[in-house]
């Protein structure tokens, strides 16, 4: 049960899910990596959001 006055989606807005999208786009490129389905790739870290 929220709170009054406070909706799921105010609730997900003000959740930063850039690491956890990070560590399932790992984890799912280690995994098809080990089952021969694709080749290794190279990482390249991108700039965090608002930053200049």
């Amino acid at each position: 049960m929220l709170l009054p006055g406070l909706t799921s989606l105010t609730i997900c807005a003000r959740l930063d899910l850039d690491p956890v999208q990070a560590a399932v786009n790992s984890a799912t490129a280690a995994m098809m990596e080990a089952g021969d389905v694709k080749e290794a790739a190279e990482v390249v870290q991108l700039p965090k959001r608002g930053a200049a």
